[in-house]
């Protein structure tokens, strides 16, 4: 088998529905299998998941293992010759894991294999490709001083030298989503179970690429991520946060930690305190579109957007910015999604995601906040 598809997932069900509709189109020619497992989540019933979705197969933890060890769990489980680790609220083009399976076996000494993820709105998502952490770059992050003085010097915690659209080397990548030989991770040890949430990511990119492994971005390859759907802003994971900080430089920089341990925890303090409220969400859509090839589906939508109008995929570039527009998923390539939202994000436009069969539309117009549900 060439690839196991692993989602690891906690209380994002409608997210984790699209994210399956991807994932089934993106493995339709590669021998592969898709392995979902659910860390605990109140209700998340297996079998009712294996009837409606029979290409997959669902687990149920008997607790909340957290991110490291819940994917180290389900990795060992795994009979593909490569692994992805997505997020249950990631949505994949078509073509992503055939041209990673591509690269990987042109490469010698394959690693880490990261994409091109953007937010809701179109936008890059930074930690798509990071460096390594260090004192100088995770103070400016963690001050803020990248954002008051947004010049390079200030912002290496990212790796900014490679253009989102490129292809190239990368340090880090974030745990949303990571392409590797599997066997080349369980010898590695896997995640480090320490960390429960945050950071484990981080530490186990560094240890492939301080082994000389090939840690490689793709910004040819785009994956969108609501973010966030599965991860309450809640005081207790706020800790999860500053202890993985805190964990990370004990273990690579031991000497490093003793010095700094009591200001990580001050910057964390004032960086969550100062966390600016987004006002995503708190202005109307001017109008409603369906960009989709079924007008009939357009009166179905008319019961819950009475002013929805009908266009075609040529007319919506020019729309007023703000406007809110439904993709029909049964009609649309997620790929061909994904490059209208990066084309046209200076348009601000409100996206959201039809899933008909499921009677369900989702969205999210910020990274940092709950996606909108909206049931049929």
């Amino acid at each position: 088998m060439k690839l196991s598809v692993v989602i690891l997932h906690y209380q994002a069900e409608p997210f984790l529905k699209l994210c399956l509709e991807s994932v089934k189109r993106a493995t339709g020619n590669i021998p592969s299998e898709i392995i979902v497992a659910d860390n605990h989540s109140p209700g998340f019933d297996p079998a009712v998941w294996t009837r409606k979705y029979p290409f997959a197969r669902f687990i149920r933890f008997d607790k909340n293992y957290g991110f490291g060890k819940g994917n180290n769990l389900a990795v060992k489980q795994a009979k593909g010759q490569f692994t992805v680790l997505i997020n249950p609220d990631v949505v994949v083009g078509e073509e992503v894991f055939e041209k990673l399976l591509e690269q990987a076996e042109k490469s010698g000494n394959p690693g880490i294999y990261g994409i091109r993820l953007i937010d809701g709105s179109g936008n890059l998502l930074p930690e798509s490709k990071r460096n390594l952490p260090g004192l100088f770059n995770s103070f400016a992050k963690l001050s803020g001083l990248h954002k008051i003085f947004p010049v390079k010097a200030l912002n290496t915690y990212y790796n900014v030298n490679l253009k989102e659209d490129e292809s190239g080397p990368n340090p880090v990548f974030v745990g949303a989503f990571m392409f590797f030989p599997t066997r080349t991770f369980i010898d590695s040890g896997g995640f480090d179970e320490r960390f429960f949430m945050y950071g484990e990511d981080i530490d186990l990119s560094k240890r492939f690429w301080d082994k000389g492994l090939e840690n490689k971005y793709f910004g040819n390859l785009i994956a969108l991520h609501f973010k966030g759907e599965s991860t309450p802003d809640t005081p207790e994971f706020r800790q999860h946060f500053i202890r993985a900080t805190e964990l990370y430089y004990e273990k690579h920089a031991p000497r490093m930690s003793r010095l700094i341990k009591p200001f990580i925890r001050l910057l964390f303090q004032l960086k969550f305190h100062a966390k600016p409220k987004s006002t995503a969400h708190h202005h109307r859509a001017q109008q409603v579109y369906y960009l989709g090839k079924d007008r009939q589906n357009v009166e179905l939508l008319r019961k819950k957007f009475p002013r929805i109008k009908h266009i075609a995929s040529n007319e919506w570039t020019s729309l007023a910015d703000g406007s809110k527009i439904i993709f029909n998923v049964n009609e649309i390539m997620f790929s061909d999604i994904f490059l209208k939202m990066v084309r046209h994000r200076h348009k601000k436009f409100r996206y959201r995601f039809w899933l008909p069969e499921e009677k369900l539309i989702i969205g999210s117009d910020h990274p940092t906040e709950k996606g909108e549900i909206i049931m049929l």
